[in-house]
């Protein structure tokens, strides 16, 4: 039988961290953070981990876990948060996975494909393609509109399912078809991502959107104003500019800054526009992705109370554990 697990998610900036520290207040519950950012050491501004005292009042696990020079991604998530949620479990606890990161959530409730490559061989090929591509390329907007350009004439299946920015899966689908010859997208088909390791219900938080390009703007200036670039500076004095999460939003911005490569402004105007960008992607995510999952959509709730959302997940336990649950339920949340 499944076990249940409770999914929080949604875009940027949408109230998450929040929501986690009054579900707290009424079930015992532990995190599992579903974030690519926060899982680093020393990345915590710009990935706005919680803060000391929310850590102390709920335990948290998946943040500040990896060096920047580790290699951590949405399998090496999956293993990991199985192995932890039933830990938790064992505690009498409710594992609740935390977080925007859907490709890990995905792979969590529903499997990954498995990909048997050589991994020095798979990063020479990745390495020889990305020095092709570069090849008298100065901006990195140029780079990832190469490198996805190169990848919808080799694999137009997996180029059509990425986004232009989303540098992680270009290498990851680009790494596949060089060491095999086949598309990602094909074998993912056929994968089907039916894998149920899990009973889940999640989560999703909703906002009007000019309200949460508003709270963007905040938490970007807010950033800043905590020290965003001094924690940068320091990131850069130990680890070379191009590790993983010197690369990912908020923090790419500030090294191109501090690098000389753009004005403090620019900077600015450049993370407030991509955060936005990117709460727009999650948002499509989650309005696609789940039916292609075979993931149920329960009807959307507007405005509901807290102690509504508990009673919720509270009847999904229940239901879990008698055995009548079998299945992801996605339940989009609109708040104050």
């Amino acid at each position: 039988m499944a076990e249940p697990i409770v999914v929080i998610t949604g875009p940027t900036a949408s109230g998450k961290t929040g929501l986690v520290a009054q579900l707290a207040s009424q079930l015992q519950i532990e995190v599992i953070s579903a974030d690519s950012v926060q899982v680093y050491r020393g990345f915590d501004i710009g990935s706005a981990k919680p803060s000391h005292q929310q850590l102390a009042q709920v335990p948290h696990h998946l943040i500040s876990a990896c060096d920047a020079t580790e290699k951590f991604d949405a399998g090496s998530f999956c293993t990991r948060a199985k192995v932890i949620a039933g830990e938790i479990r064992m505690r009498g606890h409710l594992p609740v996975v935390v977080g925007g990161t859907g490709l890990y959530i995905q792979a969590l409730l529903s499997g990954m494909v498995s990909v048997e490559i050589d991994p020095s061989e798979g990063e020479r090929l990745l390495k020889e393609l990305e020095i092709e591509i570069r090849a008298n390329v100065i901006q990195e907007e140029e780079f990832k509109a190469r490198f996805h350009q190169w990848l919808a004439v080799n694999d137009p299946e997996s180029a059509e399912a990425i986004e232009v920015n989303d540098l992680a899966r270009m290498r990851r689908a680009a790494t596949v078809f060089l060491a095999t010859g086949t598309s990602l997208a094909k074998m993912q088909k056929a994968h089907g991502f039916q894998e149920r390791a899990f009973d889940a219900i999640i989560v999703v938080l909703e906002l009007e959107r000019r309200e949460l390009y508003r709270r963007i703007d905040e938490r970007c200036d807010e950033m800043l104003r905590l020290g965003l670039i001094d924690e940068v500076r320091e990131l850069l004095q130990r680890y070379s500019a191009d590790v993983k999460p010197l690369g990912s939003l908020g923090y790419r911005h500030v090294v191109q800054f501090l690098l000389g490569s753009i004005g403090e402004l620019e900077m600015v105007d450049e993370l407030k526009r991509d955060t936005r960008r990117f709460a727009k992607r999650q948002l499509t995510w989650w309005r696609n992705q789940p039916a292609k999952l075979g993931w149920r959509e329960l009807p959307h709730l507007k405005a509901q109370e807290l102690g509504d959302l508990v009673a919720e997940v509270e009847r999904f336990v229940q239901a879990s554990k008698a055995g009548s649950a079998g299945e992801v339920a996605i339940r989009r949340w609109s708040i104050r």
